[in-house]
């Protein structure tokens, strides 16, 4: 059991192919007109000018037939041109994503193709919390849960301990163990106890075991 990660950074930082073609500049040798352009904006092309970012586009359609590597590539580069860059060191999404989160990163690819540039630079709203969940998911397994224990300190005394299951689609289930008796918490509400049988100083899978049993 290793001990779950509280805080998911729900950014990406990307290491995606630059926007295709590059923007001239009023300065640059070429004699381009003073105002930069990239032509008429089409579907997923975004646009600069003295303000700074433009963007009046949704993304271009993920083809249905895609693999999963064209799927998260597809993402990477729709997060790149959106100047949205969330914190992960390279795209969480790649062709070694397991089988068993792919669709949580296909409902990514087309909520992104479906929100605006804008909106996503908020860094806030469906589409980053499903991001989220499907990291999340590819990270605790494929049943969505994840085991963890709690530290107790200072020097906890005997029989006294804390650990739990934290799951993505159904509710976390907390235990607190001391001396004879353990505690199981379900979104905040005790809901069980059961005998501790010495499980603060027994190993993982008997924690994992008394969860099953003090919870239900």
């Amino acid at each position: 059991m290793r001990t779950a990660a509280r805080t998911l950074v729900c950014l990406l930082a990307l290491g995606c192919p630059p926007q295709n073609p590059p923007i001239t500049g009023p300065n640059d040798d070429t004699g381009a007109a003073d105002t930069a352009t990239t032509g008429a904006p089409t579907s997923g092309d975004v646009t600069f000018d003295d303000s700074g970012f433009v963007d009046p586009t949704m993304g271009e359609p993920l083809d249905p037939d895609a693999s999963p590597a064209e799927m998260c590539l597809h993402l990477c580069m729709r997060v790149d041109v959106c100047d949205t860059d969330p914190g992960f060191e390279g795209c969480p999404c790649d062709e070694s994503i397991p089988a068993f989160c792919v669709a949580e990163w296909f409902d990514v690819t087309n909520c992104f193709d479906q929100t605006s540039c804008t909106e996503l630079q908020t860094f806030e709203g469906p589409c980053w919390d499903k991001l989220e969940h499907a990291y999340l998911k590819c990270e605790f397994g494929e049943d969505g849960c994840e085991e963890y224990t709690v530290g107790v300190f200072p020097d906890p005394p005997a029989g006294t301990c804390g650990f739990g299951r934290e799951c993505l689609d159904m509710p976390s289930r907390d235990v607190t163990c001391e001396a004879d008796t353990c505690t199981c918490t379900i979104d905040g509400v005790q809901v069980g106890t059961c005998p501790s049988g010495g499980v603060c100083e027994l190993d993982d899978p008997a924690m994992s075991a008394k969860i099953d049993e003090c919870c239900g």
